[in-house]
């Protein structure tokens, strides 16, 4: 018995031990990163920051299994921090958020990522705790939200053209079928018409709740569903403000709207930012029934106009709540336009009667003490003369002021005149300001007759010939006051006589004044007689006295000199086709008379035309002189003539030589034909250009080849232009042996080359297409459906900048998957019977000349197609919510399991055989 009871005590050891791998060793965590990421520490300065781990899936998961980002979040900006397991908040991170990503390590078993956000980093001593992160709904992606509501009948799964993904349908009452998978595929239950929101899982499960509002795995907790509504506190439709003034936007009173969360699952909202409304954000988690007043008003600077905007609040969980709010602004009333005068009259000296001019003016400064630019109208006077320091431009600014000139009207009679000047704005009669101008006007006295003589009546002057470079010496004039009071003199004045400076300007009675008197140089021949007046200050008349020359008429004389007076052009041989550039001859009227030229000929030479042919003395004429081509071997030496209707000789001597010609000497080279219909695009190249490797030349004995180099670098053209291009190509032509070039015939040649344009590829939106599925086609829930998106323009290989394309981004069923790169294909099967829509979102991108840039605009695509149950099968049930494939689950530890193995085997061979021993007794 004592022994039976030690067999016993054996071979339960051993069977606990052989338990042990699957206590200890099959833990370690495995999958797909869910759930949500949460973090643990305190955002203020100095303080540590973690990840907190509790709502992430799978199980059991620890640093170890993921590598970690820390970045700062400041705005929209994202700056890496560190990749440590842990944070430090330093002080540049303060009114920022610490964003944390951790990434599973494929090497551990763990995939995918998750993100967390700490609160608003504070300042030392201000922080607040990190909360733990709340249950999240969706942990299928780590990158996904739930979806607000299954509006389809099933829910597909992502899944490439190799490996299909099974979107399972209603199971009946009578039987539940599952097909087993000839590969791996991934089974998720949907219900068929289920209007509750779908619960995702991990990558291996999806549950679904039955129509009863049950779920189908028993257990499992109620799915969250995520909705939220928006409306005005007042109960109304519209948060209407109204009609407000232009400028008073910031003065309008706010009103309030009310967020409420109607669904089951806390919503947390982003920040938002309306175009014509300032708004409060949602800044703390809103829990399920919880309801929030947020204040909204009109933004600052609206111009005048109707706004009506939709305003959605977004939540990171997908779901959002819209209102409407409308505002009328209406421009501000423009401001009365004011303006004020810094003098309220002008009062001015006497005048005497007969005054002949005014010198006292008084000046009016109108200010513009408005708010607005202002236009004065110059006041109508019956007695003032009113001018503006600029007549044409009497615009105001605000602020800023104009002055007016006031003078009395000449010719006024005897009398005191006073006037009410009025100044006013332009089309503002109620925008003036009135100054009073007064002046008087007195009878002249009788003044003493000045008595003024001079000691001479007239002047006469030695007469000069026309062309004199001094005049005849100059003559005084003595004037005598015979007068009893002192007279002010004027200094008088001649046009064709130089008057010398008045000895005195205050006379005195009996008292004497002296000028000077002579003729001006440069007079024509002619007779001049001039009256010198002279007066007092006051413009009267006392004396006068005349000054007289006789200009005799120059005898005219005809001459011209000739620069240079040889030409020597050199060389040619006999068949030059260039000849000696040509030179310029000047031609210059040293005469004293006006010469009137002839176009010079000449038998052997080429004669331009005369630059003048009419040369007033001192002025020149130039001409150029050039061989003739074609000129036979010979001396050529030609005296050219300047012909002249006046008889003056001039001349030039031409000499040029023509030497006999060599054994073959180059005449020309010929153009290449033009180039033309070149693509868009085309290669800056020889070759690319199809630019020829020869060109013809004409030489003494014939046609011949020349090899030619082209400077396609130098050329205008530009292979990046879509314009269409003509431009010519330079090149140098190198001559082959024994073709002489005497003549200089210039080697360098060009070719005209044309350039197709190319216009802008404009992808359409239309062009967007799904290939590979029928638009209402019929399927069946064993059929593998495998489809393709393709985008307008994708094909588009050689694109030029401004080009345009669509790029498939995702496609949906009942959830959404996403594709990186090609091929944007995708293979799915429908599990359940319906009717369901495939779509497919396309981002439209722009070529920005280097890459393919997105625009923001997006087009959607859908196909509509119906899926039957298939035949009834007998196939071995596929458990759901476990992993389909063959392999055993990874649990991270490499224990080799093999001994405990032998000893469960060795431990149920004993247990048999003390049965069987037992039965044998």
């Amino acid at each position: 018995m004592r022994t039976k009871r030690i067999l016993a005590m054996f071979m339960t050891l051993l069977m606990v031990i052989t338990m042990l791998p699957s206590l200890v060793f099959a833990s370690a965590p495995s999958g797909e990163l869910g759930g949500k990421l949460g973090l643990k520490g305190t955002a203020e300065v100095g303080k540590t920051l973690s990840a907190n781990y509790k709502k992430v899936t799978p199980e059991g998961m620890s640093d170890d299994y993921v590598s970690f980002q820390w970045s700062r979040k400041t705005g929209e900006e994202l700056t890496e921090v560190g990749t440590e397991k842990t944070y430090t908040v330093a002080e540049e991170d303060l009114g920022s958020v610490i964003v944390l990503k951790i990434t599973g390590l494929e090497d551990q078993g763990v995939t995918g990522s998750l993100t967390a956000e700490s609160k608003t980093v504070a300042a030392a001593g201000e922080g607040v705790e990190e909360e733990d992160p709340e249950e999240s709904e969706d942990t299928s992606s780590s990158e996904e939200t739930a979806p607000e509501e299954t509006t389809e009948p099933g829910e597909a799964e992502v899944g490439t053209t190799d490996e299909v993904q099974e979107i399972p349908g209603e199971e009946t009452q009578e039987e539940a079928v599952q097909e087993a998978p000839a590969e791996e595929e991934q089974v998720i239950d949907v219900p068929e018409t289920s209007e509750e929101e779908i619960v995702i899982g991990n990558e291996e499960s999806l549950v679904i709740p039955e129509e009863n509002g049950e779920s189908s795995n028993t257990g499992q907790e109620e799915p969250v569903s995520y909705s939220a509504e928006a409306e005005p506190e007042d109960g109304s439709d519209t948060v209407d403000f109204g009609t407000v003034e232009e400028g008073t936007e910031d003065a309008t009173s706010a009103k309030y709207v009310v967020v409420r969360n109607t669904g089951t699952g806390d919503l947390n909202f982003n920040e938002i930012s309306p175009e014509h409304f300032m708004v409060q954000d949602i800044d703390d988690t809103l829990a399920p029934g919880e309801e929030v007043t947020l204040w909204i008003q009109p933004r600052e600077g609206l111009e005048p106009g109707s706004y009506e905007d939709t305003i959605t609040y977004e939540s990171e969980e997908g779901t959002s709540a819209s209102f409407l709010a409308s505002v009328n602004v209406e421009a501000a009333a423009a401001a009365a336009p004011e303006i004020t005068a810094d003098t309220q009259s002008l009062t001015f000296s006497d005048l005497t009667d007969g005054y002949a001019q005014v010198t006292e003016g008084q000046k009016v400064q109108i200010s513009n003490s408005g708010t607005a630019d202002v236009t004065l109208v110059i006041p109508q006077s019956q007695y003032f003369d009113i001018t503006a320091g600029n007549d044409s431009d009497l615009t105001v600014a605000a602020g800023s002021s104009l002055e007016f000139t006031v003078m009395p009207k000449v010719g006024l009679s005897v009398g005191e005149y006073s006037e009410e000047l009025v100044f006013a704005v332009q089309n503002e009669d109620a925008a003036q300001v009135k100054v009073t101008a007064s002046v008087k006007v007195t009878e002249a006295e009788e003044p003493a007759q000045p008595s003024v003589s001079a000691d001479v009546t007239g002047l006469t002057f030695q007469e000069v010939t026309e062309g004199y470079e001094s005049a005849p010496a100059a003559q005084t004039v003595t004037l005598t006051n015979n007068g009893s009071e002192t007279v002010t003199l004027a200094q008088p004045t001649a046009e064709n006589f130089e008057v010398g400076a008045l000895s005195v300007t205050e006379l005195a009675a009996g008292g004497t004044a002296t000028f000077t008197v002579q003729p001006k140089t440069g007079l024509t021949a002619g007779t001049y007689e001039d009256t010198i007046y002279i007066t007092d200050n006051s413009n009267n008349r006392l004396t006068s006295v005349t000054a007289a020359i006789q200009v005799a008429e120059q005898e005219l004389t005809y001459s011209l000199t000739v620069e240079p007076d040889t030409l020597d052009f050199g060389s040619r041989e006999a068949g030059y086709t260039e000849a000696p550039e040509a030179q310029t001859v000047t031609v210059t009227n040293n005469g004293t008379g006006t010469l009137n030229l002839t176009q010079p000929e000449s038998d052997f030479f080429n004669i331009g035309n005369l630059s003048d042919i009419e040369l007033a003395p001192g002025e020149s004429a130039t001409f150029t002189v050039q061989p003739k081509r074609g000129l036979e071997e010979s001396e050529y030496l030609e005296v050219i003539q300047i012909p002249n209707e006046e008889g003056a000789a001039g001349m030039v001597n031409a000499y040029f030589n023509v030497t006999a010609e060599p054994r073959n000497i180059l005449r020309s080279i010929q153009n290449p034909a033009e180039i033309t219909g070149l693509a868009n695009g085309t290669e800056k190249s020889v070759q690319g250009l199809k630019l020829p490797a020869t060109v013809v030349i004409v030489t003494s004995e014939g046609n011949l080849n020349a090899s030619v180099t082209w400077d396609v670098r130098g050329c205008a053209y530009d292979p990046s232009s879509r314009e269409a291009q003509n431009f010519a190509v330079r090149g140098r032509v190198t001559l082959p042996d024994g073709v002489e070039n005497p003549n200089d015939v210039s080697l360098i040649t060009s070719v005209r080359v044309g350039v197709e344009g190319s216009s802008l590829k404009i992808a359409s939106a239309d062009d967007n297409a799904i290939t590979g599925i029928s638009s209402n086609g019929q399927y069946t829930t064993e059929s593998k459906i495998t489809f393709t998106a393709v985008g307008a323009g994708m094909d588009n290989n050689d694109p030029g900048e401004g080009d345009t394309r669509y790029i498939p981004l995702n496609w949906t069923i009942a959830n959404t998957n996403s594709w990186q790169a090609a091929p944007y294909s995708a293979t799915f099967r429908m599990s359940r019977a319906g009717t369901y829509t495939l779509s497919v979102v396309f981002n439209e991108q722009e070529y920005d000349g280097s890459n393919w840039v997105n625009t923001g605009a997006q087009d959607t695509k859908s196909v509509t197609f119906t899926v039957a149950n298939a035949a009834a099968q007998t196939i071995t049930p596929t458990p759901t919510g476990a992993a389909q494939g063959r392999n055993a689950v990874q649990t991270g530890d490499n224990t080799n399991i093999i001994p405990f193995v032998i000893l469960l085997v060795v431990a149920v061979a004993c247990v048999a055989g003390v049965v069987i021993y037992r039965k044998k007794r």
